[in-house]
């Protein structure tokens, strides 16, 4: 189902965007707390049942995709599209399972355009580091300029998962903007994050380990990455890349190490 919306008056009006994948409930809150902050929603269905969809139907949601899994790339790519066409200006992004109370939903609604200047191409809304100038961050918490997204070009369709922001952040460096970090406590990346908890030498640890088609997206991806950052002169990412690259892989094998013998 798709829904169009009406031309608007961006300086009042933001979109929140989200992918939609086999949903938790948490989707759901975060939509009814965004709304009744001003926000208007928009998601992206990857995959949703029957009685999902009709809720996002009770909410009015505004809906696009075809509900299969077409990855992240191409759900940022379309959304940024639809957005633009709707003469929209920004829109906020956060994952399905990020928790997001409602005093931040209203922090951000009401001061997310005195961080955007000149220079700074994303916000990245978070509960750990303010920052004038980041490198990379990941998607959930940031919000976008569509005037900053014209310059860049939207999110790349081909990655599919692993570094779809990586990738953005990337090109935004090469343009010369800034990630701007700013600081709220009611956000929770990590509480409804998939686990695989052991105890280990008296301690809880996380051992969750990736499936073979998540492995080979991760490697893949950030091989383009490295390649794409020689090519655009970003040596600082480029250094920031392989190192991720390693540190994935090694703490892919001690879980699995782990989950064997404990």
């Amino acid at each position: 189902m798709k829904k169009r919306v009406e031309r608007l008056n961006c300086m009042d009006n933001v979109f929140f965007f989200s992918v939609l994948y086999n949903p938790p409930e948490n989707a759901i809150k975060n939509i009814i707390l965004a709304k009744s902050a001003g926000f208007i929603p928009v998601v992206y269905l990857n995959d949703v049942n029957e009685e999902y969809l009709n809720k996002l139907k009770d909410l009015e949601v505004v809906t696009l995709g075809g509900n299969s899994n077409v990855g992240l790339g191409v759900a940022f790519n379309e959304v940024e599209v639809y957005l633009s066409s709707n003469s929209v200006e920004h829109f906020i992004y956060f994952d399905q399972d990020t928790i997001v109370g409602q005093s931040s939903w209203n922090a951000i609604k009401n001061s997310y355009l005195n961080f955007f200047h000149d220079d700074v191409g994303m916000l990245y809304f978070n509960n750990h580091i303010s920052s004038d100038d980041l490198s990379v961050v990941i998607s959930s918490g940031c919000a976008f300029s569509l005037k900053v997204l014209s310059v860049t070009g939207y999110h790349d369709r081909s990655y599919f998962v692993e570094c779809v922001d990586y990738e953005f952040c990337l090109r935004l460096k090469a343009h010369g903007y800034k990630i701007r970090s700013v600081l709220l406590n009611a956000i929770d990346h990590s509480t409804l994050q998939d686990k695989a908890e052991k105890i280990f030498l008296g301690k809880k640890i996380d051992v969750r380990c990736y499936g073979s088609s998540r492995l080979r997206d991760f490697n893949k991806s950030h091989f383009r990455l490295i390649k794409k950052a020689i090519k655009l002169g970003q040596y600082k990412l480029l250094l920031f890349f392989i190192k991720s690259f390693i540190v994935f892989n090694l703490k892919e094998f001690s879980n699995r190490f782990l989950m064997a013998v404990l």
